[in-house]
């Protein structure tokens, strides 16, 4: 089964067609020109449990798989990322 990747404004979609209102418009980091240019998501944090319950939930991402949780300090405020994986898709 080949790999399927998604990239980050069609998975930003799916999820805000979801869950709406959970995604962060515009980056913490602003040097960034799009949020959601590669993979990745900036959810707004009341909404962690909701959009991780869809991406597992959704029979076409079938995020089955926690691969790692890292947390980064940024003195005033941490930032946590979730590494997920469908071995399915």
């Amino acid at each position: 089964m080949p790999l399927l990747l998604l990239d980050g404004p069609t998975l930003a979609q799916r999820v805000s067609e979801a869950v709406p209102d959970s995604l962060v418009s515009t980056p913490p980091d602003a040097r960034a020109p799009h949020p959601y240019k590669d993979d990745a998501l900036w959810v707004k944090a009341p909404y962690i449990g909701d959009v991780a319950a869809f991406l597992q939930q959704d029979e076409e991402l079938d995020f089955q798989y926690l691969n790692a949780i890292s947390a980064i300090d940024f003195v005033g405020h941490f930032e946590l990322v979730y590494h997920l994986t469908s071995f399915r898709k």
